[in-house]
């Protein structure tokens, strides 16, 4: 075994050893910041649980295919532009309707 495989197992490791230290960081701040931050139970009119739901829901619907027919790169750019034109889409359909219902007044 020669000092390049040595090395490269022990970054491996580490990067391995760094994501799982990130998603369990990631995931106890999101359990701290539930309980702490009291949110309202519905927000413009739609409660907060569906909004949580559907985005979750929206980002497997996404990530997860284009991950199993892609690489690990093409499903962040894939899932990074569709959330982006969703999200985009979503704000100018929120603006529309409230400038109908500001016009109706």
């Amino acid at each position: 075994m020669n000092i390049d495989n040595i090395i490269a197992g022990i970054m491996i490791g580490l990067a391995a050893l760094v994501l799982l230290a990130t998603i369990a960081l990631t995931a106890y701040s999101v359990w701290h910041s539930q309980r702490v931050n009291k949110r309202p139970e519905v927000e413009n009119g739609v409660p907060t649980q569906r909004i949580m739901l559907a985005t979750i829901g929206v980002l497997l619907l996404v990530s997860v295919p284009s991950l199993l027919l892609g690489s690990l790169v093409d499903m962040c750019i894939i899932t990074a532009l569709v959330l982006l034109v969703i999200a985009s889409a979503l704000v100018i359909y929120g603006r529309v309707q409230t400038l109908k219902r500001v016009k109706r007044r």
